[in-house]
């Protein structure tokens, strides 16, 4: 029997502008999305120090979150917990909302 890979997602899809926006509400403080070019990220993590076999696999990675790779939605958190995975906003306004608020 193969063994099945899982992916714990939340119960939507939502964009890198949409979750920025629901920081940006959550927290009150704006948050802008911007989208860099693959030249970009890397000239900023090698600046930053980032050594060249990270930098290569963090691009990767990036490169897979533009081509879609991570924009699914799944049913196994609620597979494996019982219970239905919380929405973005939920779980951060938990985490981010301002103590004075």
């Amino acid at each position: 029997m193969q063994a099945r890979s899982t992916t714990p997602t939340g119960p939507e899809r939502l964009s890198g502008a949409e979750r920025a926006a629901v920081v940006a509400e959550i927290t009150g403080r704006p948050l802008a999305f911007r989208v860099v070019t693959e030249e970009q990220l890397r000239a900023g993590l090698t600046k930053a120090g980032v050594p060249a076999g990270a930098v290569n696999t963090i691009v990767g990675i990036q490169e897979s979150f533009a081509a879609g790779a991570f924009d699914i939605v799944t049913g196994d958190v609620e597979r494996f917990s019982g219970r239905p995975p919380k929405p973005l906003r939920d779980v951060l306004a938990g985490a981010l909302k301002s103590p004075s608020a």
